[in-house]
């Protein structure tokens, strides 16, 4: 009776693996495949969308949306070299010896002797943004080679990574130009301050520039905007942890179509952190160095990031031994399209991989004590390394760890610390 209406339902297959002996679990499986089968079925039939899509037609329109998009990008590209060779000056007709371009054909020619840049700079500045309306130059270049009181002035200055460059090194870059872009991210490594003085004064302490050109301009409330798309990671499980605890939540990620399936793998590694002396965690580095060896074998582009730069040294001395005996290796590693890179919290930022092998390197010291001491991640905006270097990779990170979750112990102070950090965001 049970047989007869089953198979009034269209369940077949399931009557079929019952009478033919399947066990009780195959026939669940065949029960809940059924299932799915018709609610898919179903849904699919009442959803106007889903019931006129054609896979052939929506790949047949991607293709089509690639291919205008490279021919765009490569129009672009021809527009702007136009634009700019519009501008080019006549050598036949502007070339005279006491022309601009006069004076830059005799430099050149006598290879730059009694003129130097700054000079040059200065003498033909309408020249200088012709040739070369785009200038890529560090603030410290600016400041050798452009004269703030010459008419050499930029439309606009653009400032990237913006929350590394501290206010005093940015101002005189914002003297050269007529207008500014500042691009950064405040929940990024600030400036480096290793030789800085810490000390402040307070009764000066409202005009004491902040950590940044990009928090002093946070300060004043200047006119925003905020880039919420995330580009790097092809995972969401990649950019969750930052998404969570950095950006409220607010960054826009395109879903994977394997989003069950987390690329945020841990490692157990049996090492032990040399605390006393080396500050490494070797056991953790030969694992790291394996993996690179495995990973060489394929065609993603890979990452190392460390806690501290001992343990990055350490990962580089021991690649650079497989290395020599694997030339293979060191082609791949150091000479493809996007070399493997070895790197530490305080010098990761601006970097990408296809694949992350973070190795945390601390835990248990070898009379099995462990210190709650993590380097630079203890230190006021750890925070913000961590942030930093858990978004570096597009596709998997892999964390290398000897250090178990509960062996770290949260005191009240370090607590508080993490509060005030956070609340200081």
């Amino acid at each position: 009776m049970a047989m007869a209406q089953l198979i009034r339902l269209g369940c077949q297959n399931l009557v079929n693996a019952y009478i033919n002996g399947r066990n009780r679990d195959e026939i669940i499986s065949s029960m809940k495949k059924l299932y799915s089968r018709k609610y898919i079925a179903q849904y699919i039939d009442d959803n106007e969308t889903l019931r006129n899509f054609n896979g052939g037609v929506f790949n047949e329109k991607i293709a089509s949306y690639k291919k205008l998009n490279e021919e765009f990008m490569a129009l672009t590209k021809q527009e702007v070299y136009l634009r700019v060779a519009a501008t080019l000056p006549d050598i036949a007709t502007e070339a005279s010896k006491s022309s601009a371009l006069g004076i830059l054909q005799h430099a050149i020619k006598s290879g730059g002797r009694g003129v130097s840049l700054r000079t040059l700079f200065s003498n033909i500045p309408d020249l200088i943004t012709r040739l070369c309306p785009c200038v890529l130059m560090s603030p410290i270049s600016v400041a050798q080679y452009l004269d703030p009181e010459s008419d050499l002035k930029f439309d606009t200055v653009i400032f990237d990574e913006a929350s590394q460059l501290p206010t005093c090194k940015a101002v005189g870059v914002l003297a050269r130009g007529k207008n500014a872009i500042i691009v950064g991210d405040p929940n990024q490594m600030p400036p480096t301050s290793f030789f800085s003085s810490q000390n402040v004064e307070e009764e000066n302490y409202e005009i004491d520039d902040l950590e940044s050109i990009l928090d002093d301009c946070l300060a004043l409330s200047m006119p925003q905007t905020h880039l919420l798309w995330h580009y790097r990671s092809r995972h969401e499980s990649l950019i969750t942890f930052s998404n969570k605890c950095f950006y409220e939540n607010k960054l826009f990620t395109l879903p994977s179509v394997n989003d069950r399936e987390a690329k945020v793998n841990l490692v157990k590694v049996n090492g032990i952190f040399d605390r006393g002396r080396t500050r490494t965690n070797r056991a953790e580095a030969e694992a790291v160095v394996e993996e690179i060896v495995k990973r060489s074998q394929s065609n993603q582009s890979v990452g190392v990031v460390t806690f501290n730069i001992s343990q990055q040294n350490l990962i580089d001395d021991l690649l650079a031994e497989k290395c020599k005996n694997n030339p293979e290796l060191e082609n791949w590693a150091y000479n493809s399209e996007e070399p493997l890179f070895i790197k530490n919290l305080e010098n990761v930022q601006g970097d990408e991989r296809d694949v992350i092998l973070f190795s945390v390197g601390y835990g248990q010291d070898e009379t099995g004590k462990t210190y709650m001491n993590f380097g630079p991640l203890s230190s006021d905006g750890g925070w913000r390394r961590l942030n930093v270097a858990v978004t570096r990779s597009r596709t998997e990170m892999m964390v290398f760890s000897s250090l178990e979750p509960e062996q770290i112990k949260i005191s009240d102070d370090t607590l508080q610390s993490f509060n005030q950090s956070v609340s200081s965001r």
